[in-house]
């Protein structure tokens, strides 16, 4: 009898032991393996375009600012503490300046713009650094005039961005990101179709943003 005792007592022990075990071991690490897509806004800033037209020099220097919002889906892969993914995003805003010297009036607008990204970056648990570049394209609307000479044009280019940011995970489905990135979008010839006058356009900027994603 006090044999079956012990022996019920220590089996009691034991399970109660590996109850208390798995009641105290750690939870498991958050896992950023998986698709996702999300909203961001942003602004768009400090942008360098000198206008020089041939034959007139430098008429004007734009610097295109302005607010943006849109989407974005991608793709990560955790292996340890490295997370490796792919994003594409699309913004919708209005990035822009305009003026010159005196004489000249001067534009240029990015009405819409996206990228296609690599993301590498180190987790910790919930929280992501990472960084970001690859493909940028964009619509720009640009125009340099002085009355006599018009130089005018609405097209797409594509160009490269770079940037990082950080992204922290409230649960395994919604996360919060900041993010910089700089843009150029190539650069461009335009010509006056009259008087075969002509300038380089290199619309660029850089930008902030905040968004949100959902993974599935």
């Amino acid at each position: 009898m006090n044999k079956v005792l012990l022996s019920a007592a220590a089996l009691l022990g034991l399970t109660a032991g590996q109850a208390l075990a798995a009641d105290t071991a750690p939870p498991p690490s958050f896992d950023w393996t998986g698709a996702y897509i999300g909203v961001n806004g942003g602004y768009g800033f400090s942008g360098t375009d000198k206008v020089g037209v041939t034959g007139f020099g430098n008429v004007g220097d734009l610097s295109v600012h302005g607010g943006f919002g849109g989407i974005q889906l991608g793709y990560n892969e955790q292996m340890d503490s490295i997370v490796l993914g792919i994003e594409g995003d699309w913004q919708f805003g209005s990035i822009r300046d305009s003026g010159g010297i005196p004489g000249w009036n001067n534009s240029d607008k990015i009405s819409d713009f996206g990228t296609l990204r690599g993301r590498v970056g180190f987790a910790a648990d919930q929280a992501l650094i990472y960084a970001t570049g690859g493909l940028a394209f964009g619509s720009i609307d640009y125009k340099a005039t002085n009355g006599t000479v018009l130089i005018k044009d609405k097209y797409s280019d594509v160009g490269y961005t770079f940037g990082g940011g950080i992204e922290y995970a409230f649960d395994y489905s919604w996360s919060m990101k900041a993010e910089y990135m700089y843009v150029n979008l190539g650069s461009k010839r335009l010509r006056d179709s009259v008087t075969s006058t002509s300038t380089k356009a290199t619309p660029n900027f850089q930008t902030v943003r905040v968004g949100f994603n959902y993974r599935f």
